[in-house]
């Protein structure tokens, strides 16, 4: 009884793969849903002239069915109309990610038109507003190693690197790009080192970035100002005094208005402020 209850679910198993792997080109999706065919008749009547797969005001509707069919083999091919209207609205792909998610992973389609690709990868602020479609764009390795530019505008901005790692870790994987740009090398492993050292720190302080967005870009300006050798010192320093640093904080958190105050005032006369800090005794760096 038993035995015949694992195989069952053996079997099961084995015509639920089956059905997913034979679904991989757009016909086969098509075959296996005929529900979609019932759905759209219902919808626009039958006396349309097209079917449910070219009809781009059903998939607009349908952007889950539309992200299915777009990710497919030779989907976008066979219909190029429909694959122009949907990759040039960018308001519905705005709506729904999940397509543009989808063309992306179309790696090889998107490589084959680079006038589209380059489209799609020109709007930096759009991918950054949604990192699963940017991990998936940043995952195609081939269009970005031939298109250097629109890797380094994604490898510079490191804050939103570290406020997103399953990205960081998809560019900084990528050697062969890092082998023709000795400068991000260093970046890499240092990033890596860490992600490795750190795994629970490096979830704690991206949750931390992510809540506190203003704070961790106030942050980031003040480490690029300061440069990274000081920016180190000082937090090495800090971790020294951990008391002493914690005690500071409060005070600063208790008295917003006058460590505002203070911060503006250092910004504006930095040699007085390195001066009062040899006065106390401590280092001006």
């Amino acid at each position: 009884m038993k035995t015949g209850y694992v195989n069952g679910i053996v079997a099961a198993f084995l015509m639920a793969w089956s059905a997913l792997a034979a679904a991989e080109t757009w016909q086969d999706y098509v075959a296996a849903n005929p529900q979609l065919e019932a759905d759209y008749r219902e919808a626009f009547g039958d006396n349309t002239g097209k079917q449910w797969y070219e009809d781009t005001r059903y998939l607009q509707q349908r952007p889950n069915v539309a992200a299915e069919l777009v990710k497919r083999d030779g989907y976008l091919d066979a219909h190029p109309t429909v694959a122009r209207q949907m990759y040039t609205n960018k308001r519905w792909l705005n709506q729904n990610p999940q397509v543009a998610k989808s063309i992306f992973e179309n790696k090889e389609w998107l490589n084959a038109h680079p006038a589209v690709a380059k489209k799609m990868y020109a709007n930096d602020r759009w991918l950054k507003a949604h990192p699963e479609v940017a991990e998936a764009a940043y995952a195609n390795r081939e269009y970005l190693n031939r298109n250097p530019e629109v890797a380094r505008r994604i490898y510079e901005d490191r804050e939103w690197l570290n406020q997103n790692p399953r990205v960081a870790k998809e560019l900084y994987d990528n050697k062969e790009f890092l082998n023709r740009n000795p400068q991000f090398s260093k970046d890499a492993y240092k990033y890596r080192e860490r992600m490795a050292r750190n795994p629970g720190q490096t979830r704690a302080v991206t949750q931390q970035a992510q809540e506190h967005k203003k704070a961790s870009k106030e942050v980031y300006k003040t480490r690029q100002r300061m440069g990274e050798e000081r920016s180190n010192k000082a937090i090495k320093r800090g971790s020294t005094h951990p008391g002493k640093t914690r005690e500071g904080y409060k005070k600063a958190e208790k008295h917003k208005k006058k460590t505002g105050q203070g911060y503006r005032k250092g910004q504006r006369n930095p040699g007085k402020v390195r001066e009062q800090r040899g006065q106390r005794g401590q280092p001006g760096s």
